[in-house]
């Protein structure tokens, strides 16, 4: 929808112009960059949930709290 509907509208009210090239060329640019973007947050989110639901962090946590042993 950031790439396709911009150009779609410019091309349906102006389909010879030249801003049809810039639209498609900017929505291919968001496009560049909001897929990586969008992809580090899922990892981001997808790693937080499994060390909330596996306790990681409160292992970590409680191995941090204990003395060390001799």
């Amino acid at each position: 929808s950031l790439s396709a509907g911009p150009a779609a509208l410019v091309l349906a009210l102006d389909p010879g112009s030249a801003l049809v090239t810039v639209v498609s060329a900017a929505g291919a640019a968001v496009i560049l960059l909001t897929s990586p973007l969008t992809a580090c947050i899922a990892a981001r989110a997808y790693v937080d949930l499994r060390c909330r639901h596996e306790g990681w962090d409160l292992e970590l946590r409680r191995q941090a709290m204990e003395p060390a042993r001799p």
